[in-house]
C-alpha cells in the first residue's frame, strides 16, 4: 500500500484519532499528527496551552459547513481534492484561514481550466479578495485576452466598458 493510500485509509476509518472537531455540533475526529504538520493555525489551536484537555475544538465559521470543512481535513491527509466553480471558493477561504498555501496554490492552478466568460468576474474578485496570491487576476486576464477560445464572446460588456476595464473597476480595492 502507498503512504498516500494509506493517509485516505487512515481518514476514511478515522482509526486511531486523538482530537474531534466540532462543526456546527457535528463531530469530526481527525489525528494532530496530520492537522499539526499540515497547517500552523491547526497547530496553534492544538498544542496552545489553552487547548481544551478534551481535544475538542470547535471550528465556529458559519459560512463553512460540515461537509466543507470534512473535504478540507480530508485534502489535509490525501493531497486529494477536486476544484469547481462551486467549491473553489470555500477551498480558498479554508487555506487562507488555515495557512494552507498549497491547496490555494492547487487551486489556483487548477482555475483556468474553469475558466469561462460567466465566471471571470467573480473569480478575478476572488483573486483581489485573496491578495492575488498565485497570480489569479492576471489569469483572469488573460483568459479575456485570448480571443481564440472565446471567438464569439462580446469584448464589451455594459456599454462602453471592455471586459479588462470591467475586471478592474469590479476588482479595484
Amino acid at each position: 500500500m502507498s503512504l498516500a493510500s494509506a493517509f485516505e485509509k487512515v481518514f476514511e476509518s478515522k482509526e486511531g484519532a486523538d482530537c474531534t472537531l466540532l462543526i456546527h455540533n457535528q463531530e469530526l475526529p481527525a489525528h494532530q499528527f496530520i492537522l499539526i504538520n499540515r497547517s500552523p493555525v491547526l497547530k496553534a489551536m492544538i498544542k496552545d496551552p489553552m487547548a481544551p484537555q478534551t481535544q475538542r475544538h470547535e471550528i465556529t465559521d458559519p459560512q463553512i459547513t460540515f461537509d466543507d470543512f470534512n473535504n478540507f481535513i480530508k485534502i489535509l491527509y490525501t493531497e486529494k481534492c477536486e476544484v469547481t466553480l462551486e467549491n473553489v471558493e470555500v477551498l480558498f477561504r479554508l487555506s487562507d484561514m488555515y495557512d494552507v498555501p498549497s491547496l490555494f496554490e492547487f487551486c489556483a492552478n487548477t482555475l483556468p481550466k474553469s475558466l469561462e466568460p460567466n465566471n471571470l468576474l467573480k473569480l478575478a474578485e476572488m483573486g483581489v479578495l485573496y491578495g492575488n496570491k498565485f497570480d489569479i487576476v492576471n489569469k483572469c486576464l488573460n483568459e479575456v485576452s485570448n480571443k481564440a477560445l472565446y471567438p464569439n464572446f462580446p469584448l464589451q460588456y455594459e456599454s462602453h466598458y471592455t471586459v479588462k476595464q470591467l475586471l478592474a473597476r469590479k476588482c479595484a480595492p
